[in-house]
């Protein structure tokens, strides 16, 4: 089963293999095929500084055509178009030494509120630490321990190597991208509430600000953050909750 789109969407990513060899596979096996998938192939803290270079009042297809890493090929997608449905997806990457830690929390703020409806300049999601963050396995009984020290020597991908599920994203189907989607959506809620469920309340445009914040709460108590990869919950903020009774 797939679900079908009325319109196109951008889907803007930030790497040119993980991220894009998933959502290839994601769009095909269960979102539908009116999606345009672009890289930008940089960090979120590099798009910061491209959007403030323009003063933050640049759309995000103008944005990506100023691009200094983004290939010619996916500056060719966008080219002349407007899409009427944006989803920005990129890692916290709170290692990332470009920045202070206090610049990399306000920059992540602006650009929360700055992508903060799909229509507009575009919705962004956020997966802490990594977009590998996929790969978490989560049990109601541990999940306090589904977390990582962006000041870890140990890198996530390592971490993640020894504890995560195994996951082909070629292999997929659209029974095992339903399973990961509610994992995601539990473990958001678990992050706000402390409830490892499934609530109609995390589904909103505010929530990228809300899990932020106690992201950045987690960080300065723990020196951690939660994992969880938000981009997989992209379906339910065009198609809404009732996605999850097809699953």
């Amino acid at each position: 089963m797939k679900f079908n789109m009325a319109e196109k969407i951008l889907l803007l990513i930030e790497g040119e293999k993980t991220e894009k060899s998933f959502f290839e596979n994601y769009n095909k096996s269960f979102l539908g095929k009116d999606v345009e998938i672009v890289s930008l192939r940089c960090n979120i803290y590099s798009l910061y500084q491209l959007m403030k270079s323009y003063d933050f009042d640049i759309e995000i297809e103008k944005a990506i055509l100023e691009a200094p890493n983004c290939s010619e090929t996916d500056k060719a997608k966008v080219r002349g178009k407007k899409f009427p449905s944006k989803y920005c997806i990129f890692d916290f990457d709170f290692q990332e030494n470009s920045m202070s830690s206090k610049g990399k929390i306000d920059a992540v703020n602006k650009l929360i509120e700055l992508f903060n409806n799909d229509t507009e300049y575009g919705l962004l999601f956020i997966n802490y630490p990594r977009f590998e963050s996929i790969r978490e396995q989560y049990k109601r009984e541990s999940l306090e321990g589904n977390t990582f020290d962006p000041f870890n020597k140990l890198g996530y991908k390592q971490q993640i190597e020894s504890r995560g599920r195994k996951l082909d994203f070629d292999k997929l189907k659209f029974q095992d991208y339903g399973s990961l989607l509610k994992d995601s959506l539990k473990m958001t809620n678990y992050i706000l509430s402390k409830e490892f469920s499934i609530s109609k309340e995390t589904i909103h445009e505010d929530t990228a600000k809300k899990l932020f914040g106690r992201q950045v709460e987690r960080l300065k108590e723990k020196n951690c953050v939660y994992c969880v990869n938000t981009s997989i919950q992209i379906p339910c903020y065009f198609s809404g909750i009732n996605i999850l009774k097809k699953i």
